[in-house]
């Protein structure tokens, strides 16, 4: 059994005021990308007794304005029946069940959500999965949505720096350190190319390697760091992936860039 952490509303709540100052930008046409705002509320007996959408933003625009975006019954019947089989704990206070939130990403995409035509569209119902760390001495919170292709595997990810407002020396110090975190994490990869694509105003690296334990795949990450937030891009794929699926993996990466 899984309880709502306080963290989980709030990481929700972020979600809704990180985008101000940067959003994604893709070169050729947008993609489009919304973060949907669940309120939800699990009563005593652990059932699900509310559950409504409460705002859609446009994470491509750059706006924390609600989006006039009509979602798919299907996509909320799903986004419900995900939070039930979480069976979540009851949020108590004074005594009684009350409510919080959680946050689905969507897209509305025709094509199929798997390679080759890999789009935003892939993440569609995906709820975060949130885990607590520590970065530059204070506490943090990386929310994560993520996709199993089968032979290959796709993420975002973003947090909010816990910082009033992170310098540029800092960024690049927090993305360097994000960097090698990530190849320590995956069985002391090596690392193979990095390509700095940072600005004055953010920092951004992207880079490839290899787990030692099994060169069959190649995981790479675009790191993208403004003054407020953290977002990042990955992709694990085999070797041999056929061409169109590396193309649109390509076209997916160049997507995320804050303009």
């Amino acid at each position: 059994m899984k309880s709502l952490r306080p963290v989980f509303a709030a990481l929700a709540i972020c979600a809704t005021l990180l985008w101000t100052n940067g959003h994604l930008h893709a070169k050729d046409a947008e993609p489009p990308l919304y973060i949907v705002l669940f309120r939800l509320t699990i009563g005593e007996d652990d059932k699900l007794q509310d559950f409504q959408v409460i705002k859609i933003i446009d994470l491509l625009s750059g706006s924390n304005n609600a989006a006039p975006v009509e979602l798919p019954q299907a996509f909320v019947s799903h986004a419900r029946k995900k939070v039930e089989g979480e069976h979540f704990k009851p949020t108590i206070r004074d005594g009684k069940p009350t409510s919080t939130l959680t946050s689905f990403l969507y897209s509305p995409a025709n094509e199929k959500n798997e390679p080759p035509g890999i789009s935003f569209g892939a993440l569609n119902g995906t709820m975060n999965d949130t885990t607590n760390f520590r970065l530059l001495g204070q506490d943090a919170a990386v929310a994560v949505f993520g996709t199993n292709f089968g032979r290959s595997v796709f993420s975002v990810s973003y947090y909010a720096m816990p910082l009033p407002k992170a310098r540029r020396d800092q960024r690049e110090t927090i993305v360097e350190a994000e960097v090698q975190r990530c190849a320590a994490n995956v069985q002391n990869a090596e690392i193979l190319s990095r390509r700095n694509l940072s600005t004055d105003s953010q920092t951004i690296m992207e880079f490839t390697c290899k787990p030692s334990r099994n060169k069959a795949l190649t995981i790479r990450c675009r790191y993208i760091c403004n003054d407020r937030q953290m977002l990042v891009c990955t992709a694990v794929t085999p070797d041999g992936l056929p061409a169109e699926d590396v193309q649109s993996f390509d076209r997916l990466f160049e997507t995320f860039r804050f303009r």
